[in-house]
């Protein structure tokens, strides 16, 4: 197996997507969100999301895809409330967090070259710091 998204540093760089990458309507949805699976996972569990088991992890993760496919036609309300510009593409909270956890993970060294098939040919694997 390989080192989790904690080890490779997901979270900081989802914190610097939100911050520098993301309509600000948008970064402040993700974020309260994430507070509200925080404070369902306690209400569902007695714990946070990240202090409870993985089992329960997944068990929340699951309500929230769920919840996703069913509250399209609300977050599509939601971002015309937003006044973004034209051509600005946002998506629902479940899939814009698999997408950065995914796109952090694999961007990662961790990623690259334990969970990947990194060749460093023709060179070597650059990070970046996304705590800067």
């Amino acid at each position: 197996t390989t080192p989790g998204a904690k080890a490779a540093g997901v979270a900081p760089f989802i914190l610097k997507l939100l911050a520098d990458c993301n309509p600000k309507p948008h970064s402040d949805y993700i974020l309260q969100t994430l507070m509200q699976l925080d404070a369902d996972t306690k209400t569902q569990f007695g714990m946070g999301f990240v202090e409870t088991t993985p089992e329960n992890r997944i068990a929340m993760l699951k309500i929230y895809e769920q919840k996703a496919k069913n509250e399209n036609e609300a977050f599509q309300t939601l971002v015309k409330s937003w006044n973004l510009p034209k051509g600005i593409w946002v998506s629902p909270f479940f899939p814009a967090m698999k997408s950065m956890t995914i796109t952090g993970y694999f961007t990662s060294e961790i990623g690259c070259t334990q969970a990947l098939r990194y060749s460093q040919i023709p060179g070597t694997y650059e990070s970046v710091d996304y705590k800067k």
